[in-house]
């Protein structure tokens, strides 16, 4: 069994419309909340990025999507 972290690579691009799509949506009830972000500047196009959030709770989008279908 693995940790439950999934770590998925996107590029510099994908990276900057994330933290600023969660920045823009901060204090929105709907939306995980931004809590810490880095980008490591010193390796253009193979360096590090992360973004931490708060936990969004136990189901994933799917079951969400799916729960809200079934109302």
């Amino acid at each position: 069994m693995g940790s439950g972290i999934l770590l998925v690579g996107t590029g510099p691009r994908e990276y900057e419309q994330e933290v600023l799509s969660l920045f823009a949506c901060r204090g929105h009830p709907k939306v995980v909340k931004l809590v810490e972000m880095f980008a490591d500047s010193t390796r253009v196009d193979d360096g590090d990025s992360f973004v931490a959030t708060k936990l969004a709770g136990p189901r994933n989008p799917r079951q969400f999507m799916q729960l809200r279908r079934n109302k």
